[in-house]
């Protein structure tokens, strides 16, 4: 009997990584690949290439400000799976509608729509159900969770190109039918918000009451801050600028080609760059997850950002002139912009705890997405002024210095006792 306990406890863990993994798919269909459709559709329907990637900057931002609403109210009430499923769908039905849509605004609304539905809340559910289900190997299971819009776009990419080369509108059949399918597969498998509500506990329980030195008779109890308590103190908004800062690093893969080419590379080679950046997304993630299982998420993440910077060093000083180091450079970079999708988690669990993850995890989002669409222009802007991409890279390696400053802030800052008097804690 013990034997199969284990078994079902083994499948149901496996679920939830696996429907984890299929919501962190269609964050590739809602961000990379959006961009493989201009092109087409411009070319088809006459419209300014400008004026058509407004609809992702609507999606995303709609999509930025409305999960700490969606989480903190819906969620809470309907749980991962209903919300999943229903959200889901709806999203999927909006992406695959503008395989019919003609005018611009049928891409804003749709947008708009997806954007509330597909965008953020998603994924974010998706790592909310990691931090409840495991309280061992976190880390890992983030990276392999987040690893996969990397493998969806190995997956994906050349065969959607295709699709849409030859007709658009049914490249969006396919991407909204794909959606679909990941949704209503994952909606099965996210079978509980805990693994307490179906009679489990959380993987790792045992080396969790045993750092909290506690028998199998005591009360188990998890601590955290809200996020009302969270935005009281000075971790919080120091960690929260740190993300606004590190938007202008992740920001820099927009210029990063026109940077390549003023080092005297050419496109096709620097298309070539941006390739191995893929790849290493995948890899980093699964390493960086890893690594802040072993050494937590802090000292993860420096060793990350350490790791970043060493790149752009070598690139800023030896460029063109070694056919080695523009590679070590772009798998470096790679390194710096795999941790705000894993590290970022894990650091705000560190910090925070998970008593409060579905309004914690939305709101530093937007601190780095909204930092993130800004910065793109604001590169623009550098650019601009000082026809300079190198200029952009030096500025780039220094926000790695600045961000890493910020974390070691803001994870002091947690030791005071005035955060230490805001700590909550709930029976597991």
């Amino acid at each position: 009997m013990d034997g199969i306990k284990a078994r079902n406890s083994s499948l149901r863990y496996a679920m939830i990584i696996v429907g984890a993994c299929l919501l962190n798919v269609i964050t590739y269909f809602t961000s990379t690949a959006v961009s493989l459709f201009y092109d087409s559709i411009c070319a088809d329907l006459g419209f300014d290439l400008a004026a058509l990637k407004v609809y992702y900057t609507i999606s995303m931002m709609v999509g930025l400000f409305t999960s700490p609403f969606l989480l903190k109210t819906v969620f809470p009430k309907i749980g991962a799976r209903k919300m999943v499923l229903l959200f889901g769908t709806i999203g999927g039905i909006a992406y695959l509608a503008m395989g019919f849509a003609n005018q611009l605004w049928h891409w804003y609304i749709l947008a708009a729509i997806f954007g509330l539905t597909l965008s953020s809340a998603i994924v974010t559910i998706a790592q909310i159900l990691i931090n409840m289900w495991f309280l061992d190997k976190t880390g890992l299971f983030l990276g392999i969770a987040s690893a996969m819009t990397g493998v969806a776009g190995i997956v994906f990419s050349t065969m959607l190109g295709n699709i849409i080369a030859s007709n658009w509108r049914t490249g969006y059949f396919v991407v909204g039918a794909v959606i679909l399918a990941c949704i209503w597969i994952s909606g099965v498998f996210c079978i509980r918000d805990a693994p307490q509500k179906c009679g489990m506990q959380p993987y790792g329980m045992a080396k969790y009451m045993e750092r909290q030195k506690a028998s199998s008779g005591q009360k188990v109890t998890m601590h955290g801050v809200t996020l009302k308590n969270a935005m009281k103190s000075a971790p919080f908004w120091t960690f929260f600028i740190g993300n606004v800062i590190f938007g202008f690093l992740l920001a820099f893969t927009q210029s990063s080609v026109g940077f390549f080419m003023e080092q005297g590379f050419s496109l096709v080679e620097a298309a070539g760059f941006l390739g191995w950046l893929s790849g290493s997304l995948i890899v980093w993630k699964l390493v960086l997850g890893w690594l802040a299982d072993k050494i937590g998420g802090k000292w993860a993440f420096i060793v990350a950002l350490a790791i970043t910077l060493i790149g752009f060093v070598l690139q800023l000083l030896v460029g063109s002139a070694s056919a080695v180091v523009p590679y070590i450079f772009i798998i470096c970079y790679g390194c710096g912009i795999s941790t705000i999708s894993v590290l970022n988690t894990v650091c705000i669990r560190e910090m925070f705890g998970t008593i409060d993850l579905q309004g914690l995890l939305p709101m530093f989002g937007i601190s780095a997405g909204v930092s993130n669409a800004v910065c793109v222009m604001l590169w623009e802007v550098v650019y601009g002024t000082t026809n300079s991409y190198t200029t952009c890279a030096v500025l780039a390696a220094a926000t790695i210095i600045i961000f890493a400053v910020f974390i070691l802030i803001s994870y002091i800052g947690t030791k005071s006792a005035k955060f230490q008097s805001l700590i909550e804690e709930k029976e597991i």
